[in-house]
């Protein structure tokens, strides 16, 4: 069909050699073929590109416009701002390369949009496998209820987010909000952290309850891996920051305000933190909770 909308997909990968695989076998087995499909090598040192171009001529043969590109490690952020930047086509979606998408992974999404024009930003259900048995699928908790939909103010303060591979983006709202084509890539992460607020800001998004996809947890990933908590917190705090500071249609003063309550909201946590680090240490609980009275009442 010649209307047929032009769906991208941006797919970063960083030595996927053990998982890329069920990745592209399923994008084989999607039944939309109005596809731009971009597929950024982020430096990896394995077999991850031998393995992606013995499938991109397959790819290719579905009527898939599929462009390669590698580049130093630096991060999937850094790697998505690559076809943030190119991208021309009217939907968006951005899978990690370890997902396996069902095969009416695109096709529903569309469907949906069409019938919705009203809606700005699609999200679904996705089920959810180890990576050591990929066919044992188990349901995932619903991430939005009709008490919670997928609103700005229900992520931000009720902690309902849901992985990249369930956004689904018109590309004019995504050039709306982020007219720069690109996030804040400093940290090698929280790509969909500085996608998905400016992207919900002000907009209609809705939720699917249907699982269109199977998300993937390996234990070596970027979000499973154990660093130093107070780390990954100054990590996550400065995402947030970012993504707030980045929505041009947010007045200054609601951006402050909400600047304000990340930083109480992680007060705590921090402490908490802290206390995991040192445990051993005499009278550290008595300090912690000390600490906490005082920031209580701050």
């Amino acid at each position: 069909m010649n209307n047929t909308p032009l769906i991208s997909v941006i797919t970063p990968c960083y030595n996927g050699e053990k998982y890329l695989k069920p990745f592209l076998d399923s994008l084989l087995t999607q039944t939309y073929t109005a596809v731009e499909f971009f597929f950024i090598n982020d430096g990896s040192t394995d077999k991850t590109e031998e393995i992606f171009f013995q499938y991109k001529p397959l790819l290719e043969q579905k009527g898939w416009n599929v462009l390669y590109h590698r580049q130093e490690n630096g991060g999937a952020a850094k790697a998505l701002n690559y076809g943030l930047a190119r991208f021309t086509g009217e939907f968006l979606t951005w899978p990690d390369s370890d997902d396996i998408l069902y095969p009416n992974f695109l096709s529903r999404r569309v469907e949906y949009m069409e019938a919705h024009p009203d809606c700005d930003i699609l999200f679904h259900n996705v089920e959810v496998c180890s990576e050591e048995n990929l066919a044992l699928k188990k349901a995932r908790p619903t991430y939005f209820t009709p008490q919670h939909p997928p609103t700005f103010d229900a992520m931000f303060h009720h902690f309902l987010f849901a992985p990249s591979l369930c956004s689904f983006v018109r590309s004019s709202v995504f050039l709306q909000a982020l007219p720069s084509r690109h996030i804040y890539d400093e940290n090698r992460g929280g790509q969909n952290y500085q996608l998905v607020f400016p992207l919900l800001y002000q907009r209609k998004a809705a939720f699917l309850q249907e699982s269109l996809a199977c998300y993937v947890e390996r234990n070596s990933s970027h979000s499973h891996i154990q660093r130093d908590p107070i780390v990954r917190l100054n990590e996550y705090t400065d995402l947030l920051r970012h993504a707030f500071l980045s929505i041009t249609a947010m007045p200054e003063t609601e951006k402050n305000r909400y600047l304000r309550l990340i930083k109480k909201r992680y007060r705590k946590q921090y402490f908490s933190a802290y206390i995991r680090q040192t445990s051993l240490h005499k009278g550290a609980r008595k300090i912690y909770h000390y600490l906490k009275r005082i920031f209580h009442h701050a």
